[in-house]
């Protein structure tokens, strides 16, 4: 049984040539992430992390110069200072490694990765480098192509951190790593010209081989399926238990999303609030007349008050697309009345499930309702909180805090134009 389950594990990776790395077409795309979760608990508390391999590599005068072009970016930018080999976790594929590394922290941004030489020798020709912009609304043409470039010095890392400085906004693409794109590829390139097994004298034979190994094969993994589910593990990034039932009573556009922004910027907020009023606006085209229609103009009209004023806070931003959301949660005609809360772990995840209760959130000092993916993280919460200007978005008393974003007032748009008076 261990054999047969071990096989059948193994044919969630993709086959590969000899000497490749094995990888998964879903994530977090690589077979072993410890490394990968140990930079990304360090990346939490620095964007810098210079692995202790690659220490000698960079001069403190370098180092410095790498971290002061970090500062002051439009999304969050993490730089990773690690050497790669055929042997480590993505066979030496650094795009794959920023891919898994995003997935493992569960943060949008840009991810740079540096590889710097095991010594400066006369054949010393620069740093290599890897850039994956993911989740985030910059457009990633000109960065790339500067990252891609060839070996940089210190300077040159610098200019492409600057790219990602004056990147012009554009819409967020969600990227594969490109050993996934090359394999889908050649998957629909086989499927375009498929050959009949039919037609060759060895496939009645080879049937009596491998249809009793398929018929083993396929019994394991139903069975480990099953042994999944009861566990309530994860596969390749995706859950196999089915969705909260608490999450279900809320309303599509409040449940708990599985990524959302932990360390935004200005820039990324305003361009989240105005997908998102771009998304009520659509959703009051077709609403039925049945809807309150009073109460979704208000939150449209905050709402767009607020993206359109010059400096608005994050905290006015964050609580701006709550109000947004909610607005759009009233175009339902099923939608209830009253709506919950936000998360106050983070309120970009989601609103809190009704009847879920409040529960400790560190740093926060009482209790708080939550959504559903922290209800179920309730051990993680400190990496989850949603930070703004370095610090927790409930460090101030703001009328999203005093009001737990909603769950304290019937009208949360009505309530945040009087007290804000916008």
């Amino acid at each position: 049984m261990a054999a047969t389950a071990a096989a059948v594990l193994a044919l969630s990776f993709v086959a590969v040539p000899a000497g490749a790395v094995e990888f998964s077409p879903t994530p977090p795309y690589v077979h072993d992430t410890e490394r990968v979760e140990r930079i990304a608990a360090a990346l939490r508390e620095d964007p810098l992390f210079v692995d202790i391999d690659s220490a000698g590599g960079l001069s403190a005068a370098e180092t410095a110069r790498i971290r002061a072009a970090l500062d002051d970016q439009p999304v969050p930018v993490y730089a990773v200072v690690v050497r790669s080999s055929p042997e480590d976790e993505s066979g030496g594929d650094g795009d794959l490694f920023l891919h898994a590394l995003h997935h493992v922290m569960d943060e949008d941004g840009v991810y740079l990765r540096i590889e710097v030489p095991w010594s400066r020798s006369a054949e010393y020709q620069g740093f290599y480098t890897d850039l994956a912009v993911l989740g985030v609304s910059l457009s990633s043409y000109d960065i790339k192509s500067a990252a891609d470039g060839p070996p940089y010095d210190v300077a040159g890392i610098v200019a492409v951190l600057e790219e990602v400085r004056t990147a012009p906004e554009a819409p967020v693409r969600d990227e594969l790593p490109r050993a996934v794109q090359r394999q889908e590829e050649r998957e629909d390139e086989a499927s375009a010209n498929p050959t009949n097994p039919l037609a060759t004298g060895d496939f009645w034979g080879g049937l009596l081989v491998i249809g009793p190994l398929v018929g083993a094969l396929l019994y394991g993994a139903a069975l480990l399926l099953a042994f999944l589910v009861r566990l309530g593990l994860r596969t390749a990034g995706i859950s196999l238990r089915p969705p909260d039932p608490r999450d279900l009573d809320l309303p599509a556009v409040l449940r708990a999303r599985r990524r959302a922004p932990r360390r935004p910027s200005r820039r990324t907020l305003t361009a989240l609030l105005h997908t998102e009023l771009r998304a009520l606006a659509k959703a009051v085209e077709t609403a039925s007349p049945d809807t309150d229609r009073e109460r979704i103009r208000t939150a449209y009209d905050f709402a767009n008050l607020t993206a359109t004023t010059p400096g608005a806070s994050p905290e006015n931003l964050v609580g701006a697309i709550v109000v947004a959301r909610n607005g759009r949660a009233l175009t339902d005609p099923d939608c209830p009345p009253r709506l919950p809360g936000a998360c106050m772990v983070n309120p970009l995840h989601g609103s809190a499930p009704p009847d879920s209760g409040k529960h400790p959130i560190p740093r926060l000092g009482r209790l708080a309702p939550i959504c559903a993916h922290c209800l179920a993280r309730q051990g993680h919460l400190a990496s989850r909180v949603l930070m703004l200007d370095k610090k927790p978005h409930f460090a101030t008393d703001t009328v999203w805090v005093t009001t737990r974003y909603g769950e304290t007032v019937p009208d949360l748009a009505r309530y945040a134009l009087k007290e804000l008076d916008v």
